[in-house]
């Protein structure tokens, strides 16, 4: 998650990113999905 956060998510979010599996898509449409699996903190 720490690289996920500071090197994906720092990215302009119009940035397309290929994961490795399935199909393109963009930081924009990711980060919802970084956010939830993020460790919150209390």
């Amino acid at each position: 998650m720490k690289s996920i956060t500071n090197k994906l998510l720092v990215l302009p979010k119009e940035t397309i990113v290929y994961p490795g599996h399935g199909k393109s898509t963009m930081i924009k449409e990711e980060i919802p999905i970084y956010l939830e699996l993020r460790p919150r903190e209390d």
